[in-house]
């Protein structure tokens, strides 16, 4: 075998070799992530709750899709009234909300052992990981026992303990808070996201969809919150990064440069900030609750 050969056949092992490294590499990176950020959810054989908004004709007349009743979120009250006369029913924003959610539990392993659960009926449940989806009686509670980063006081979001508040300024544009925070009685990871409106709920769980690799290498274990914001007429697909804190360690924003990098692109311009900030200057619908 004369050198040229032997330099063909060390070339296309060297490639196989690099190739494969960087397979491996990247098997492991997306593990790793996943692993830090989602403790108790993934590969986990504990039990999983996603918990979502249910509405019911609010006039109670019996309607059903003709003509369209009223609705209104359910109330805990309700579920212990007399038969229903009208179904229940989910908004869109909710179930693709809830399509987000699960699509990252399936990518990092999870897809069994996973309960979907109403919050107005089953809000005395705190003894798995969750997700809770919306606003809601429950996400409240959770705000009050899960000393959050980010809270809801019934007007807008802000961040603790400082007075940075976040509301969208017109009808045309909505913001959506996701937030880990740990339940401080179990230890099991209490996720929140919730909009002003559905579609900011929409949008919330898509930035966890869409970041959570980046999140799990600059987070780890650690609780952190983000505010998004969207403009109806650009859609959730197209939201941005408002408000993330804590700012991830510099340490990790160093080694993870890559991660770092794709979040603040996906950050808004403080030139825009205005537009979403407390004081707003036209009415807007109330929050999704």
């Amino acid at each position: 075998m004369n050198q040229f050969s032997i330099a063909v056949i060390g070339s296309i092992v060297a490639t196989i070799v690099i190739l494969l490294t960087r397979l491996v590499f990247y098997k492991i990176r997306d593990i790793f992530p996943s692993r830090a950020i989602f403790r108790h959810i993934s590969g986990s054989k504990i039990t999983c709750c996603v918990f979502i908004l249910r509405m019911t004709d609010q006039e109670r007349q019996g309607r059903f899709l003709a003509p369209l009743p009223s609705y209104a979120i359910a109330t805990q009250q309700q579920e212990f009234q007399p038969r229903q006369l009208t179904p229940w029913v989910t908004s869109i924003y909710e179930a693709q909300s809830l399509a987000h959610v699960l699509n990252v539990l399936g990518r990092v392993g999870r897809t069994k052992n996973i309960e979907l659960l109403y919050a107005d009926r089953d809000f005395d449940r705190w003894d798995a990981p969750m997700f809770i989806l919306g606003g809601s009686w429950k996400a409240t509670r959770a705000f009050e026992t899960c000393n959050p980063l980010f809270t809801f006081t019934g007007e807008s979001f802000f961040l603790r303990p400082t007075s940075e508040s976040f509301v969208p300024q017109s009808a045309e544009h909505d913001i959506g808070l996701l937030e880990k925070m740990t339940n401080q009685t179990t230890g099991y990871p209490v996720w929140i996201a919730m909009g002003w409106r559905g579609a900011g709920t929409n949008a919330a769980t898509y930035a966890l969809a869409k970041w959570w690799k980046e999140f799990g290498i600059l987070y780890g274990r650690k609780n952190f919150g983000l505010i998004v914001g969207l403009n109806d007429r650009d859609g959730w697909q197209q939201s941005f990064i408002l408000k993330l804190h804590p700012t991830p360690h510099w340490l990790r924003k160093l080694l993870h440069s890559v991660a770092w990098t794709k979040l603040k692109n996906a950050m808004i311009s403080d030139s825009q900030m205005p537009e979403f900030e407390s004081n707003a200057t036209e009415p807007t619908v109330p929050p999704d609750r």
